[in-house]
């Protein structure tokens, strides 16, 4: 069986009346319990997560361009939805879209940096550890842990995930998965008059 849907599908525009354009841009990836998810929920961290992640800092901080732009990886048992979703005004629309594929492309031909590396492991596994301080999440934590792999995995299981990351591995993701003939659009905007 194929892990995940991989045809083109058509991209999808919603009109209804909105002051900004809402965009998404993903696909499915790879399920919660496949080793590959670790890799892609690297790069959505790199993308667009957090006020040092490529796109906050190249589209809201340096040009001002949208009102919020970040990237997200929504994991089931077999399969993920990955995707980096923004908001703007029509008239910045196309820019912002242009500066998305642009960092797209430089992940699948530029490798990141080893301080690029760091810095976002760091950021993941310090999430990790905050989350410890809520009970909640601490629960929540082994039930998924539960549900999706049969056995309770310790932060430091995951932690070890986070820290054998190379920059190879972010690369050869950023290939396969920033694949354009496979990325949707959903597009909610103004009707047009």
């Amino acid at each position: 069986r194929e892990q995940f849907h991989t045809k083109k599908v058509e991209d999808t525009f919603i009109e209804k009346d909105v002051q900004q354009v809402h965009t998404i841009i993903g696909r499915a990836t790879y399920g919660y319990n496949d080793k590959n998810r670790i890799p892609v929920r690297f790069l959505s961290a790199l993308l667009g997560e957090g006020s040092s992640s490529r796109l906050f800092l190249a589209v809201r901080e340096k040009l001002g361009i949208t009102y919020q732009i970040n990237s997200f990886l929504n994991s089931y048992n077999d399969t993920s939805a990955f995707g980096v979703y923004f908001s703007t005004n029509q008239n910045q629309y196309a820019k912002v879209i242009d500066i998305v594929y642009k960092e797209f492309k430089k992940l699948k031909e530029i490798p990141i940096t080893e301080k690029e590396l760091k810095k976002v492991k760091e950021y993941l596994k310090g999430g990790i550890l905050l989350s410890l301080e809520s009970t909640t999440n601490r629960m929540m934590r082994i039930a998924n842990s539960i549900l999706y792999y049969n056995k309770v995995f310790t932060v430091n299981d995951y932690l070890s995930k986070i820290e054998k990351i190379t920059v190879e591995d972010v690369q050869k993701t950023a290939r396969e998965l920033l694949n354009d003939s496979k990325l949707i659009k959903v597009i909610l905007k103004s009707e047009t008059k």
